[in-house]
């Protein structure tokens, strides 16, 4: 049934937004981790404080002070992990299951091993809640659910009598009525959420991609610089500028329909380059284009360079110019650790000169910036 329920669109939903599904739990299970310790840390003061109140569990089971210590010793370790999930959400989801399965274990021990058998509302709470609060695929919350439950009947069926004081049996009925609510409207919730989160993405996917090219635009470009010299992602190792060569002569011969449909097939060009190489592409405005290279591991950029140029002439775009049967690229590119900019402003300033070396070098060529003169690599077009 569940296989029948999740369907094409949702797993879509899960797998397109799985970064900021990841945001939302960490964000969740970093609070419930600090309301859950505090609870926890507010118990163990109070049997601590009043040791001879008659309500006190301590003055009859010693173990509770065991327990409340280990929760909080849990809920700390899964706070602090929470607070540095980023960059390695793969435990969220885990974490969140042993969060839930730690406030079961609670209430089995609170409700059927205690002195004075306690209530079963932490049951309740974590059958509804789980299903509700939690984004992950519904067969595994609907199974885990289904597992806490069960624990509940079986220990209610095995250690029932010794709660006789207590209508246990009106509190299986609303464990059952809650375990129902929880795997029904958790369903309907969840896929409400990701519906949003979805709307959300598109407007942000709208927002930073150049509709022309397909590629991320000038803001998309801005704002991953700002987070690489901020530390919040990988350093920028190798950054280029590409400008198409005649482009506005292009555009007055055969219309800018007609450069409309060039951009769109550079753009196409750029995106299977930057899947090939690692490097993230981005229009910077008009016919002029940006790659920046973050990634760990090390990479030829000349060949790179080199590559990308022959990958637009070999478009083999007709050019009116006899000089120029083809549309052709110029690339100007700078290497961090040769170049060493003090920013990506001058990042970009060092690609941008050599640029322009390039256009004065005959253009269809890659020039890599050099701190006193530039180094010429002409980019052959194949025949």
């Amino acid at each position: 049934m569940e296989r029948a329920f999740f369907t094409s669109t949702t797993k879509a939903l899960f797998k397109d937004n799985r970064k900021q599904i990841n945001k939302v739990n960490a964000a969740l299970l970093s609070f419930t981790s600090t309301l859950t310790m505090i609870l926890f840390a507010g118990m163990l003061m109070l049997v601590c404080l009043s040791p001879n109140d008659s309500h006190n569990p301590l003055t009859r089971n010693h173990v509770y002070v065991i327990i409340y210590s280990c929760m909080i010793i849990l809920e700390l370790g899964i706070l602090i992990y929470a607070k540095h999930s980023e960059k390695h959400p793969a435990l969220i989801l885990p974490c969140f299951y042993v969060f839930f399965s730690a406030m079961i274990a609670y209430a089995v021990a609170n409700r059927f091993f205690s002195d004075s058998p306690g209530q079963v509302f932490t049951f309740q709470v974590v059958i509804l809640l789980m299903p509700i609060v939690l984004l992950d695929r519904s067969w595994r919350i609907n199974l885990i659910d289904t597992i806490f439950f069960a624990t509940f009947i079986f220990f209610d069926l095995a250690y029932g009598k010794r709660t006789a004081a207590i209508p246990y049996r009106d509190d299986l009925v609303n464990t059952l009525v809650t375990f129902l609510v929880g795997i029904l409207g958790g369903r309907t919730i969840r896929i409400s959420r990701l519906q949003a989160l979805e709307n959300g993405r598109i407007v942000i996917v709208q927002r930073d991609t150049d509709e022309l090219t397909a590629l991320p635009n000038r803001r998309k470009l801005f704002h991953e610089l700002h987070k690489s010299y901020e530390g919040r992602a990988n350093a920028i190792k190798c950054l280029f500028i590409a400008d198409i060569d005649f482009f506005k002569k292009y555009n007055d011969s055969f219309g800018h329909q007609a450069g409309d449909e060039v951009l769109k097939q550079i753009g196409e060009c750029f995106i299977k380059f930057g899947k090939e190489t690692g490097f993230e592409l981005f229009r910077y405005g008009g016919e002029e284009f940006i790659g920046i290279y973050r990634a760990t591991s090390d990479n030829d950029y000349d060949a790179a360079m080199h590559h990308l140029c022959r990958a637009v002439h070999d478009l083999k775009i007709e050019h009116t110019l006899p000089n120029t049967p083809f549309i052709t690229i110029s690339v100007g590119y700078v290497v961090q650790e040769k170049a060493h900019p003090a920013g990506f402003e001058e990042f970009i300033t060092m690609a941008d000169n050599a640029l322009y070396e390039a256009k004065n070098r005959g253009r269809n060529c890659t020039v890599e910036y050099e701190s006193h003169d530039a180094e010429d690599a002409t980019c052959q077009p194949q025949q």
